[in-house]
């Protein structure tokens, strides 16, 4: 009888590597034809790993879009005798009570812990990159030079809860009875296609690499979205932050690269003994955790005026969006009415 076995691409929380997701669904059906089950697709785990962290409302979801989502996906891994795959790389930061509730979900699955770890400047700016999304201030720059030196910024703590991976580690293989330091992989690697075929390895399929593109912005990008960002202000509500911004500004309109941020002054320091500490607990590790990859020529700023030019098309996005709603009411209303009206002539007649 095959073993239920699921492998399951857990973090860090790096924007720059949720393109294993849609890889994933993107090579479904190569994947389901050669017994591998991917359980859930990109929007489902998004919504499960809100539900979990319990920060729908900061998405503007309603708990009633989110619930019963990680149940239904723990449901999906049980129903398949053979290994699963999932991705949700935005849990990696859950609280021990967190961690918990998503580990009982796999109770009596085999579970191998995935950690795909890109160079850690490209995650800094990944996560000052998330932060803009969602609607804060802080500049670039700025925000990696704190997380990566100033320990006791509230910024930092909340990077680490997210990127610091020894500590991730602890917190999630370590839960209940534990899961064996065999079934903890650390993937080091920047390359979409070294990534895949590590991932490959770990689940046992032969797939190729789906197109995939970088949801990473370009450092001239990140500056123009910060631009945006200050020139929006709080002019717009959670969902259009979400919509507007991040769905549509930040990953359709501006460019986005694999990575290749300047170094931090504080990566290396950040990252002291983190290589062989995971190797002395005898986790699998395969490549080697880097502070910074290869430094773009593209640094610097898409300027003010384009930034300005941004947020007023973001401004205009979002009017469109709710001429639209405004729209399907008052057709849904029309449509009412016409209904109503010809009940009362065919009563009539």
């Amino acid at each position: 009888m095959a073993k239920r076995r699921v492998l399951w691409h857990l973090g860090p929380d790096d924007i720059g590597t949720q393109w294993v997701g849609a890889a994933l669904d993107a090579a479904r059906d190569g994947l389901e034809g050669q017994g591998i089950h991917v359980a859930g697709d990109p929007n489902s785990w998004e919504r499960a790993t809100s539900e979990l962290r319990r920060n729908h409302r900061d998405l503007g979801w309603r708990r009633r879009d989110v619930e019963g989502t990680w149940a239904t996906i723990a449901r999906g891994v049980w129903k398949h005798r053979g290994t699963s795959v999932l991705s949700t790389p935005g849990i990696a930061g859950a609280t021990p009570d967190q961690v918990a509730l998503a580990l009982d979900g796999f109770r009596g699955v085999e579970v191998h812990l995935v950690f795909v770890v890109r160079n850690l400047a490209d995650q800094a700016y990944a996560a000052a990159q998330a932060r803009l999304e969602a609607g804060h201030h802080t500049r670039p720059a700025a925000y990696v030079e704190r997380v990566l030196r100033e320990d006791d910024h509230r910024h930092a703590s909340a990077f680490a809860a997210g990127h610091h991976l020894p500590r991730l580690i602890q917190s999630w293989a370590h839960r209940g009875k534990g899961i064996p330091p065999s079934q903890v992989h650390v993937v080091a690697a920047d390359d979409p296609d070294g990534i895949w075929r590590a991932l490959g390895n770990l689940a046992g399929f032969q797939v190729a690499l789906p197109p995939v593109s970088p949801t990473q912005l370009t450092p001239p990008a990140l500056n123009a979205l910060a631009g945006a960002v200050d020139e929006l202000g709080d002019s717009l509500e959670v969902v259009q932050w979400r919509s507007v911004v991040r769905d549509w500004l930040s990953r359709e309109v501006l460019p986005h690269s694999w990575g290749g941020y300047p170094a931090s002054l504080g990566a290396a320091r950040y990252l002291s003994g983190w290589e062989s500490h995971l190797k002395e607990k005898g986790y699998d590790v395969s490549g080697h955790i880097d502070a910074a990859g290869s430094p773009t020529t593209a640094d610097g700023d898409l300027g003010s005026a384009l930034a300005d030019a941004v947020a007023e098309v973001a401004r205009l996005r979002t009017q469109v969006d709710e001429l639209a709603a405004e729209n399907e009411r008052l057709d849904k209303k029309r449509r009412k009415l016409k209904s109503r009206l010809r009940d009362m002539t065919s009563g009539a007649a």
